[in-house]
């Protein structure tokens, strides 16, 4: 009775041949496993390619300029010249050329020749000759700097040289050496000066005041031929009153105390606009 009982709790599977049972639990995992796969697996990410980082380059920064007053008292400049900070140019090179070329201009007068360009040069030579050039310097009392460029961009200076009778004003246009090692001199040229020009500058930015009133002349001077008469006739009056103001003319090598520069360097038609040397 015992054996059979035991016999009935028997699970059914232990009947059932090795081989099969073995493909049965083989073929349940798999689709336990297959299930499982199915539904349990994240789908894969779509690949985000990572934008490349975008560089900036940025000029490089213009190095540091000298202060005027340092550049005065390292080189020794006369005490007359005057150029104010604002009014200085960008690059240590171009304050000392400015700086030293109206120094020679009050007291080295061998190295003021030297930064002259070619047609002053013979010009101050010959005033060397005639001695007043030292008369004309020996009037001087200050001469104030204002820098800026010309409308072809070179580099250009305003003087405003006061003297014992007034105010003379002059333009120079500059070049300075890319190569500041190699000992060349800079190379200063004289300007053309619009008549009156000492009573109408004013204030800052007068290198382009300068040219502005060159163009106004030219423009006069190129008037038609109806209107010619009549420009002599203003331009005239305008010379005497400069005359009789005692404002006078340039200062320096192809503009002395006294002396008007020709307009070498634009086409007048007004002979009244190109006074003779």
């Amino acid at each position: 009775m015992t054996n059979r009982n035991q016999a009935q709790r028997q699970t059914p599977q232990a009947d059932l041949p090795n081989g099969l049972l073995r493909s049965l639990l083989i073929g349940t995992t798999a689709a336990v496993i297959s299930l499982t796969g199915c539904g349990g697996e994240e789908e894969p990410k779509p690949l985000v390619q990572a934008e490349p980082e975008v560089v900036i380059e940025r000029a490089p920064a213009p190095p540091p300029v000298t202060p005027v007053s340092e550049l005065m008292a390292q080189y020794g400049i006369d005490d007359r010249v005057r150029l104010m900070e604002q009014d200085a140019p960008g690059t240590d090179a171009e304050r000392i050329a400015v700086l030293q070329f109206f120094h020679a201009m009050m007291v080295q007068h061998s190295e003021f020749e030297k930064m002259l360009s070619s047609e002053d040069r013979m010009e101050f030579n010959g005033m060397m000759q005639g001695d007043t050039m030292g008369d004309a310097i020996s009037e001087v009392t200050e001469i104030r700097l204002q820098c800026g460029a010309s409308p072809d961009f070179k580099t250009a200076v305003v003087a405003i040289i006061e003297t014992y009778d007034g105010w003379q004003p002059q333009l120079w246009t500059y070049q300075v050496s890319s190569n500041p090692m190699g000992g060349l001199p800079p190379v200063f040229t004289s300007g053309p000066t619009p008549l009156s020009v000492m009573s109408r500058l004013s204030g800052s930015g007068q290198v382009q005041q300068w040219y502005q009133l060159l163009d106004e002349e030219l423009t006069i001077a190129n008037r038609p031929e109806e209107d010619a008469d009549a420009v002599k006739v203003d331009m005239r009056n305008e010379l005497d009153n400069v005359s009789e103001a005692g404002s006078g003319a340039p200062v320096g090598p192809g503009g002395m105390p006294g002396r008007v520069k020709p307009k070498r360097d634009r086409k007048l038609d007004a002979p009244s606009l190109s006074p003779s040397r």
